[in-house]
């Protein structure tokens, strides 16, 4: 089965990716605002698993 994502999921992903640094944990040094689309990332992430 292939998932296609909506904008916001692809929009948060490349937001969040350059601070990703293994197994969906945060560099220290991520911006407050990264955390915050980190944490919806994976909120839609958890709607699509149900599907």
């Amino acid at each position: 089965m292939k998932f296609e994502f909506s904008d916001e999921v692809e929009k948060l992903y490349e937001e969040i990716s350059p601070y990703i640094v293994g197994c969906g944990k945060l560099a220290d040094n991520a911006p407050d605002d990264i955390k915050e689309k980190l944490k919806r990332y994976k909120e839609l992430l958890a709607e699509y698993a149900c599907y």
